[in-house]
């Protein structure tokens, strides 16, 4: 089997995605791993491993290894939003909110217009307790800048 071949798996697994049918989804982007490596590709396609990631936390609850799938994905592949986008979804899935936040917003610093991961992060934005978001970096500047001016004491 040809690599065009994996890429036509990887692309009925989207399709299957889509319809929400994470089984078959799942079936489909391991059948394209497993074409990688049966034709023995030095670096494998990390689209085809955190896609299958996704499916197998969605639709096996296997959220452990759905999660160390998509870690491995976005560790190897870390310029690819997606890679983010399915890691905090997963993250999701294990009630794991802060990092699914945390990882939506690595991913549109990589992307920001990217409209899932925006759409993502802003409805976890407003379930997340105050306490638990993100200091805007506006306040730092001002933090920052009012510390490096030098102390005055009154006389």
């Amino acid at each position: 089997m040809s690599i065009v071949s994996a890429e036509n798996k990887f692309r009925k697994g989207l399709e299957a995605l889509v319809d929400q049918n994470y089984v078959e989804a799942a079936m489909h982007f391991r059948q394209a791993m497993d074409i990688e490596h049966q034709r023995r590709i030095l670096q494998p396609d990390m689209r085809y491993l955190s896609y299958y990631g996704l499916c197998r936390a969605t639709a096996h609850d296997k959220i452990e290894d759905g999660l160390h799938a998509c870690k491995r994905a976005a560790r190897v592949r870390g310029q690819d939003p997606e890679m983010f986008l399915n890691l905090g979804r997963v993250y999701l899935l294990a009630q794991k909110k802060r990092l699914a936040y945390d990882t939506f917003l690595t991913g549109l610093r990589l992307e920001p217009d990217h409209k899932a991961l925006g759409r993502e992060s802003s409805r976890l934005n407003r379930q997340l307790p105050k306490s638990a978001r993100p200091v805007p970096e506006r306040f730092f500047s001002r933090v920052r800048s009012a510390w490096s001016r030098p102390a005055t004491f009154p006389r």
